[in-house]
Parts: C-alpha cells; structure tokens; sequence
C-alpha cells in the first residue's frame, strides 16, 4: 500500500501530500462528521444525518415531520414519507392522506388498497387536489389532470380505491375486470363472470361461452373444431394430468416420468436428495438444490464460493468454474475459489478470476493502475450517487437532480 492510509479515524483526515493521517482542529471540526477530505471539509455524516450544502451534518428527523428517507443530496425534500402518510407535490411535507380506503401512499398513487377495495387510479389525482393548497402544487396537479383528460368541475370526494363492479369473481384485474371467476362461472368477453349454462355441456369443468367449453373433467378432452362436446380419453397408468384438446397424457404423478404417452417408473433419478426438480420427459434430473451443480454424472457438489459454471451438463462429468463470487478469485491447484489473505485491507470489490489482482474497486474508491491497487477518493463531490473506478475524485453519475 506504499505507507499511504486509506480512511483515517473520526475527527482526521488524509494528507494528500504524505498520505497520513492529520488530525481535524478543533475550530474546523463538524458535529456528527465521520470523515473528512483533505481541505477538512466533511465528506460523510453519522447515520441519521446528511450533509447539506454548506458540508454540515443536519439531522433528517428535525427537518421534514413524518419524513422516512429525506433525500440524500438536499434532506429539505422527503424521499418517502412514515406509513399511512402521502408526500406532497413539491416533495417537501408529509401528509395525511384524505379518509380513504387506500392502506398506502407513495407520490402520485395509491400502492394497496384496503380488503375488499380495488384501485382505480383515474381518481388518485383528484383525491389528492382536496389537501393540496399551495400555488405551486395547483398548477401540477392541474397540468396532470389535463394530461390524463380529467376534470374537477362537479365532482364531490372522488376516491381512489373502490368496490369492484364485477360479481362472483376470485381474482381481479381492475375494479371492472375480473381473471378468475368463481366456481360454477365462466369469464366472458367483456371479463366479468357469467353463470355456467343450465343445460351444461357433460364433463365440462370451465366454459368459454354458453356453447363452447374451455377444459374437461381429467380423463376426458374435447375436439378443437366441436368444444361442445368432451370425449373420453385413454386412461394412462400414473398420469397426474391430461392433455386439454387431444387422447394424451401432459404430465405423470410423482415417481414416474412421460416417454409418448407412457408414464415409466423412476430408476436412476428416483430418491435423487440433490436434485430440486426432476425432468418431466426423462430419467433424469432437470435442476440441482442450491450448492449443487449438473453434470452428465447427476448433481456434484458446488465448487467453493463459485459463482457460474461452464455449461456441463451436456458434455463433461466434471465441475468447470467460470467466474467465483464477488471478492474470490479461483486457486487451480485448490480447484476452488479463495479470498486473498490481503482482502481486509485490498478495498477490492471484484478480482481477476485466476490471480489476486484487483479488477474492481470497492465505492468510493478507484483503482490506481500505477501501483495495482484500490485508494479512496479523498475529495468527491457529496451529490456523486456513483464515483469513478479508474480516476480520483471522478464521479461518474450524480445524485438525482444534479
């Protein structure tokens, strides 16, 4: 590391001369600062705290009631509001919300609404009108109204989350449209939820129309150019699941696997521990529990700190790494994925695959080439949400709005 620190403790601050650690005077140190550049200006506050623009640490709770996450760059804004507030407008209160029906709140929507209530968010802009006063948050909420071709004229406590008008259904796409309907209905045309048919098509489980039916009972299956009619099907030994529009077993009960239309008993995968799921078609497993790999030999046991193999399971019996986990490199004589002895003090994000060199630095800190090794950027602009890799004190993209 050539005798040069890092990150010096609280209260100093790395010489960019001589690379150690002096100590902050006591007149120019910040309340709540954890580090400092080597201008003594404050780079990073205490949790709880942000740094405004004239570098001091400004606690986030005493500036925004009810605010959750003020934002990182200017903590005069909220990010997120507490649960059961909404963020205004002009992103600079939290608010109660109007007595709805909705259990949460995030900017310009209603995220869930209460049991038994459904969203319609073509009313979430005039809701939030009744509580938004300011001048400024008028005319948003009017320009966004008029984009959406809305109105207030005449309209009287409009809500966000509302009854749904379809009947008899399980599962809904909007407050007037229905996926899933009730047992003994089908989903029509228009996606609400019709009464099966009286005179019901025999064997018939989910109908399509009055007329037509969608699938049949197990065993039985109906032609594709007459779906009123559900023909019985050949009885497959062990078959778990039948074909909906042909004579033909889909898939097999557990134990046996689907060769044609013939369900074979397991042998070589059976009682297979390793394997997570079987493949449907063959003797064979499809995908291994976590810490196992496939190969043509079945599931071996994972590679240490491996993060991809080679694509083995269709040509070698072996375990072939092809990229360790973030901080590892892979040892060939150890096959298997180390962590440098030096990765405490290396501020190495990602390495090399098969040596202990550095290929990624750590945030904030950027990889001198020179020297093969990570140094903190020392003096970085606090609005930089992403800093250089190669570069010091390079940021590469800033906060949001900035």
């Amino acid at each position: 590391m050539n005798g040069e620190c890092q990150i010096c403790k609280d209260t100093y601050y790395v010489d960019s001369l001589t690379g150690g650690c002096v100590e902050v005077s006591f007149e120019e140190r910040v309340e709540h600062c954890t580090q400092y550049d080597s201008n003594t200006q404050c780079l990073r506050c205490n949790l709880n705290y942000f740094l405004d623009s004239s570098k001091n640490c400004v606690s986030s709770e005493s500036l925004i009631e009810n605010c959750q996450q003020p934002r990182a760059s200017d903590p005069s804004f909220c990010e997120t509001c507490l649960p059961g507030k909404l963020l205004s407008t002009d992103g600079k209160k939290c608010l109660d919300p109007p007595p709805e029906t909705c259990n949460s709140f995030k900017n310009a929507q209603c995220v869930e609404c209460s049991p038994g209530y459904v969203l319609n968010p073509n009313n979430y802009l005039l809701s939030i009108s009744k509580f938004e006063t300011s001048s400024q948050g008028q005319a948003a909420l009017t320009q966004m109204l008029r984009n959406q071709g809305l109105g207030t004229k005449g309209l009287v406590d409009p809500i966000v989350c509302t009854q749904p008008t379809v009947s008899n259904c399980l599962k809904l796409v909007k407050f007037n449209e229905c996926e899933i309907c009730e047992d003994n209905y089908f989903l029509d045309d228009q996606k609400a939820c019709v009464k099966n048919p009286e005179d019901q098509i025999q064997h018939c489980t989910l109908y399509k129309t009055n007329l037509e039916c969608l699938l049949c009972k197990d065993h039985f299956y109906f032609v594709a150019n007459d779906p009123s009619i559900c023909l019985t099907g050949e009885v497959v030994e062990n078959c778990e699941t039948y074909s909906v529009n042909e004579d033909s077993c889909a898939k097999c009960t557990d134990d046996f696997f689907l060769d044609g239309n013939e369900c074979k008993e397991r042998v070589a995968s059976k009682n297979m521990l390793t394997c997570l799921t079987l493949n449907p078609s063959k003797d064979e497993c499809q995908i291994c529990k976590d810490t196992f790999a496939l190969t043509l030999a079945g599931c071996q046991p994972g590679i240490d700190n491996c993060h991809t193999y080679e694509d083995v399971a269709t040509s070698r019996e072996e375990l072939v790494c092809e990229k360790c986990k973030d901080g590892f490199y892979f040892d060939a004589e150890q096959n298997k994925c180390v962590q440098p002895a030096s990765f405490e003090t290396d501020f190495c994000f990602q390495y090399k695959f098969n040596q202990p060199v550095c290929d990624v630095c750590k945030d904030r800190y950027f990889f001198d080439a020179a020297n093969t090794i990570c140094k903190i950027h020392d003096n970085i602009d606090p609005n930089c949400a992403t800093s250089s890799l190669t570069t010091r004190n390079s940021c590469q993209e800033c906060n949001h709005g900035f």
